[in-house]
């Protein structure tokens, strides 16, 4: 099977403590033309995984539209259910 979709993580300047998801359009690759696109919002990753370990894709009848299981690291005041926002820390 061959995918029209990629994906890369990385660090975001200034902010190297954790990496952070991206899509890569390759529909048109062969014409020398990639597009990213940070589809997902910021998704940051687990520690300690690699991407190809927080993501798992697959299709599903009736168009089989390719769809994405994405594991992704949060933090969570264990009392309010808040989610941290990892720069206010």
């Amino acid at each position: 099977m061959s995918l029209t979709t990629g994906f890369i993580a990385g660090c975001i300047w200034g902010d190297d403590s954790s990496l952070k998801l991206e899509v890569v359009d390759l529909s048109r690759a062969a014409e020398g033309i990639i597009y990213r696109s940070a589809r997902f919002g910021h998704i940051e990753l687990p520690e300690g995984m690699s991407l190809a370990e927080s993501i798992y894709l697959d299709r599903h009848k009736p168009y089989w539209d390719l769809r994405a299981t994405i594991i992704r690291q949060e933090r969570r005041n264990v009392a309010t259910g808040a989610l941290i926002d990892p720069y206010d820390e």
